[in-house]
């Protein structure tokens, strides 16, 4: 096995603007080159069995999910969402609804196993056509990737992800009506399958479909740790020490999680060489016929009122724009270099340097731009996983060892062997040498600190929190890679008096702020 969210509308009023603009005609041998290019992309997952194809399992029962009541905003707010709350009346019929139950049973199908060599993969192949082949019924429901006509992968429109949507908010709220119910192992069950979910799709070759995979996992496990403190607030805690263990367990770096294999978009690559076949001619430039009313309806996208003004715009392009040779050469460079990158660690001097895409010329290789303007957020979002896992596996532990123990852990390590094989390095720390932060409240006092919420790089305002003596606080430097004591949690903002808050949650506090101050029942 390899060890490797915008939802566009149909193509429809696009396709009709582009034949407004100018009728497009392939020649035989780009049509040859397009689907060498679609073989190349879909060929990724021929390594995944048959009978491990999660999507299979899960897309057609996925196809029928309602709608999700509209208090469900995103999926931030259905985890934030308790059972006790009013707003919850409203979702609790849905997510009771055999649909919906449908869909988390088949979830538990596609995560049952948790051996990353043996695990179910989503494997549906790129285009109508290839999914035609498999079940034509996910191309009525909408549950594949549209390339349009020609079919081409930078145009690209992940219409499943919507029912994905969806099925994120399911499993949230679904984890919170089993914690209302005093289900709380379970709904930690739930979260870590929805985790598994996002890590099949941050195993997927696009940009987008990676970034949804990242930001999945990354807010599982952030509800992951708001469940584990909420019960850990409680006079007598649901949770035994047991359970907590069994799910540190199951989160480990080197397991199921693997971060580290999760690999650079080789869909985003293929896509722009693509291009370079289809819309660059050999030897020359720009084809003029065809360079201008493809270029605006890929970025278009969703727009199609655009597609004229963007045509235009593209046409004034093509003669400024490079040659093929040079071209295809830099997105070769561009996209080696993003490879290079991906694979250091924060703080490693050779990120200090300009990368290939910083110093491109984007009027001269505008194609380039194109295909490459999203990709940066991609290591962004990368990095917060990584300290979001190290943060819920060592802060877990603590709460097991409380559990156990009947006291704080007087440091992070004394939770290792019994709890977790290994403590975590901070992954921001720039020496990668230093362990998360640890702080215990002084004996009968509470610790004041202050929050700058954020969650998956949307800021709410600074609050002040009172961390109980009885609790702890758990950190990471953050960002600027300084210590700052674990007082000021500024999150994924440098800054060079803040920390990154892990526990007590920000999720959980950011909660209770707003029940505190009326917006949130």
């Amino acid at each position: 096995m390899r060890t490797s969210s915008c939802h566009w509308s149909p193509l429809s009023l696009t396709t009709l603007a582009v034949a407004a603009t100018v009728s497009i005609v392939a020649p035989a041998q780009r049509a040859f080159a397009a689907d060498d290019y679609l073989s190349k992309a879909n060929a990724l997952y021929n390594d995944v069995k048959s009978n491990k194809s999660a999507d299979k399992i899960l897309f057609p029962v996925l196809a029928k999910i309602e709608n999700p009541p509209s208090v469900l905003v995103d999926a931030k707010r259905s985890a934030m969402l308790l059972s006790t709350m009013s707003d919850f009346e409203k979702v609790k019929p849905w997510v009771d609804a055999k649909p919906q139950r449908d869909v988390i049973d088949a979830v538990k199908t596609v995560t049952s196993e948790e051996d990353w060599k043996k695990c179910f993969q989503i494997s549906q192949p790129y285009g109508a056509d290839a999914v035609e082949k498999i079940d034509p019924e996910l191309v009525i429901n909408k549950m594949y990737t549209e390339l349009g006509e020609p079919a081409l992968l930078a145009q690209a429109e992940f219409l499943y992800m919507k029912k994905l949507d969806s099925l994120e908010l399911l499993m949230h709220a679904e984890a919170n009506r089993l914690v209302g119910e005093g289900k709380t192992a379970d709904a930690m069950d739930q979260l870590v399958r929805l985790c598994w979910i996002g890590r099949m799709m941050a195993q997927r070759e696009f940009q987008t479909e990676k970034s949804w995979g990242l930001n999945c996992m990354t807010l599982a496990l952030m509800h992951l740790r708001d469940i584990a403190y909420r019960d850990s607030r409680l006079e007598q805690p649901v949770l035994k020490a047991e359970e907590v263990r069994s799910i540190v367990r199951r989160l480990k770096a080197n397991a199921m999680l693997g971060i580290d294999r999760i690999t650079p978009p080789a869909g985003n690559r293929i896509a722009a060489e693509q291009l370079v076949a289809q819309l660059m001619t050999p030897g020359a430039g720009p084809d003029p016929e065809r360079w201008g009313p493809i270029m605006a309806r890929i970025r278009s996208k969703n727009r199609p009122l655009r597609m004229f003004s963007e045509s235009a715009k593209w046409d004034g392009i093509r003669g400024l724009h490079a040659n093929t040779s040079e071209t295809a050469k830099r997105v070769a460079g561009v996209f080696d270099d993003f490879a290079l990158r991906w694979g250091l660690v924060p703080f490693d001097p050779r990120l200090k340097t300009p990368s290939d895409y910083a110093q491109l010329d984007r009027g001269k290789f505008a194609l380039v731009d194109a295909m490459v303007a999203d990709l940066d957020e991609l290591a962004g979002q990368r990095n917060i996983l990584t300290v979001e896992a190290a943060g819920t596996r060592m802060s877990l532990a603590a709460y097991a060892f409380i559990l156990a123990q009947r006291r704080q852990p007087p440091d992070l390590a004394s939770t290792r062997p019994a709890i977790i094989d290994t403590n975590d390095i901070d992954p921001m720390d720039p020496g990668r040498k230093r362990f998360l932060g640890y702080v215990i409240p002084p004996t009968g006092k509470d610790l004041q600190i202050v929050v700058f919420p954020e969650f998956l790089g949307v800021r709410t305002p600074s609050f002040q929190v009172l961390v109980p003596s009885t609790s702890y606080i758990v950190y990471s430097v953050g960002p600027d890679g300084v210590d700052n004591q674990g007082r000021r949690f500024t999150q994924t903002v440098p800054d060079d008096k803040g920390d990154y808050l892990i526990w007590p949650p920000v999720l959980s506090l950011s909660r209770q702020n707003l029940m505190d101050s009326g917006s949130l029942k």
